[in-house]
This record gives C-alpha cells, structure tokens and sequence, in this order.
C-alpha cells in the first residue's frame, strides 16, 4: 500500500510560501484589472454642443452618428508668430457613420472650402483647428485636434 512521504513542518510551509509567492503577481494583475476602468475612446455628445476631438478619437450623438477625426490633410494657417497677407487654411478628415453603420468620409476647412457638412437631420460644422500653427516647430499630426458642433434642424 502506497503511504504518502510527510514533509517535515518547516519544508512543507516553505513550499506553501513559495506558491503563494509565485501566484501574487497574477492576484495582483486580476485585482487592479477590475478596480481599473476601462476607458473608451469614443465621446459622448449632444447636439448643438462644442466638443473638441483628437486624431483617431470618435464621439457619439444618441445612436444616430458617430464622427472620427481620422487625419489632417493639409495645414497652411497662419503662424501665430508672423503677420500673414491671408489666414491660410487647415484641412481635415473626418469619417461619419449613420445608423445603418455606413461610413461617409467628409472633409472640412478652416477658411477656404466647406465649413459645413449636411448629414441628414444634422449639420457637422467644424469651428477650429488647434493646436495654432508656430513658425518654425512642426506640429505632429497625432497632436491635431478639432473642435466641432452638431447642429439639429
């Protein structure tokens, strides 16, 4: 008959320690995973509000649209620095999704060129482009943000 081989007290609790010790990590990463809250990208927003979006960031009116700002195709604005004969213009991407979920790519300006966009019962209107431009310090496009409004008609 088979008779298990007692450990003496002060080994078997050094083994118990051990595992505790090894297991403490993945305790730890489980504990702070549900104290953590997980954040969204997406902004919620109401209409004929501001809302200011970031390169990649995605707002949410109601269930009715999503906006994304998905890039910045153009900026000839003004340095704040210099005086200028024209304001120069900031061109932007913006990808909108419906109900429906299908996406329609719009693109605004600053100054020259739309403003607006008509989306169904709504007007996206874009209001600025930060951060201003700075002669001689190039901007990053991922640094970029716009500032918006959704109007209801």
């Amino acid at each position: 008959m088979y008779k298990p081989k007692l450990l003496p007290p002060d080994v078997a609790r050094r083994q118990f320690v051990y595992r505790w010790v090894l297991k403490l990590p993945y305790i730890f990463i489980f504990t702070l995973s549900l104290v953590i809250p997980v954040q969204s990208d997406s902004l919620r927003i109401l209409s004929d509000q501001d809302f200011i979006l970031r390169v990649g960031q995605r707002a949410k009116l109601d269930d009715a649209l999503t906006i994304m700002f998905t890039s910045i195709l153009g900026d000839s604005r003004c340095p704040i620095n210099v005086t200028c004969v024209w304001a120069g213009n900031g061109r932007v991407e913006l990808e909108i999704f419906d109900t429906e979920g299908s996406p329609m790519t719009v693109q605004l300006n600053t100054e020259r060129g739309p403003k607006i966009k008509a989306l169904k019962k709504y007007q996206l209107q874009l209001l600025s482009l930060n951060p201003p431009r700075v002669d001689g310090v190039n901007i990053a496009p991922g640094d970029y943000s716009v500032t918006l409004r959704i109007i209801e008609e």
